[in-house]
C-alpha cells in the first residue's frame, strides 16, 4: 500500500470523527486517486455519501469495497444496511444476499443476523425475522438493535408479552430511550394495563416532551380512563408539535 494514501485516509478518517464530512471525503477521494484500490478508503467514502443521503454513490463505493477485498465484512454489512434501508423487495433481497455472505464468512456476526432479520422483516418474513434476531441476541445479549427490532415484530404479530420482554430489556440496558418508553407503552394497553402505560408514555415525555406520538398516545390512555379533560390536554400539546396530525383521537 502507498503511504501517501494512508496518509490522506487517516487524515479522512480525522476529519469524519469530527463531523467534517465534506472535507473527509475530499481526503478519501486523494487517497483513491493514489491508490484505487484501496478498499477501506471506498467503504469509508460510502459511509459519508451514505450519511448525506446519496444512496446510488454510495453503493457504488461499497461495491468497489468488496471487489477489492471480497473479505471484507464492513462493507458487505454497510452495503446490506443501505440495501435495507430502501426498504422495496429487490434492495432486500439484495440486501439478504449481502448479510448471507457476512455470515459466510463470520457465523458469528450478530450485526449480520440482525441486518438479516430486520430485512426478513421488510420483506413481511415475520416469524423468520425473529428468529434472526434470536440468533442475534444469542451472540449478543445487550444488542440494542436487535432487543428492539425483536419487540416491534413481536408488538406487530400480537406476541405482547416477548414484546414487553423486549422493551424491558432495552430499558435494563439504558433507561434513557423515550421510544422505548413509548413502545412498552403500547404493549401495556394493548394488554389492558392502562396505568402502566400512562408511566411508560409519562417516562416517554420526560425524556423528550416534543415527541408527539406520545402525547397522543398518552391522551388515548387518559381518554379510556375516562380523565377526558387531560386527554384534550395531551391532544392539543401533540398538534402544538405535529399541526398536521389528521387524527389523534380515537374512534
Amino acid at each position: 500500500m502507498s503511504e501517501k494514501a494512508y496518509e490522506w485516509f487517516e487524515k479522512g478518517t480525522d476529519a469524519y470523527k469530527k463531523g467534517r464530512l465534506e472535507e473527509a471525503l475530499e481526503h478519501y477521494e486523494r487517497a483513491l486517486e493514489i491508490n484505487p484500490q484501496f478498499a477501506r478508503a471506498w467503504n469509508s467514502k460510502g459511509t459519508i455519501l451514505a450519511a448525506m443521503n446519496k444512496t446510488k454513490e454510495a453503493l457504488q463505493c461499497f461495491d468497489h469495497a468488496v471487489k477489492n477485498d471480497k473479505g471484507f465484512i464492513e462493507a458487505w454489512i454497510n452495503k446490506g444496511a443501505l440495501l435495507y434501508s430502501l426498504g422495496d423487495k429487490e434492495s432486500s433481497n439484495e440486501a439478504l444476499g449481502c448479510f448471507d455472505h457476512v455470515l459466510q464468512l463470520d457465523p458469528k456476526s450478530a450485526e449480520a443476523y440482525y441486518g438479516k432479520g430486520m430485512t426478513l422483516n421488510n420483506l413481511e418474513r415475520h416469524e423468520e425475522a425473529l428468529e434472526h434476531l434470536d440468533k442475534a441476541l444469542e451472540i449478543s445479549p445487550n444488542y440494542l438493535g436487535a432487543l428492539t427490532g425483536k419487540g416491534v415484530i413481536a408488538y406487530g404479530l400480537g406476541k405482547l408479552e416477548e414484546a414487553l420482554d423486549s422493551f424491558d430489556r432495552v430499558l435494563e440496558i439504558n433507561p434513557d430511550l423515550y421510544l422505548s418508553w413509548h413502545n412498552k407503552g403500547l404493549v401495556l394497553g394493548r394488554l389492558g394495563k392502562m396505568e402502566e402505560a400512562l408511566e411508560c408514555f409519562n417516562r416517554a415525555l420526560e425524556i423528550n416532551k416534543n415527541h408527539a406520538e406520545s402525547w397522543v398516545n398518552k391522551g388515548r390512555t387518559l381518554k379510556v380512563l375516562g380523565r377526558d379533560e387531560e386527554a384534550s390536554k395531551c391532544f392539543q400539546e401533540a398538534l402544538k408539535i405535529n399541526p398536521n396530525l389528521e387524527e389523534i383521537t380515537p374512534k
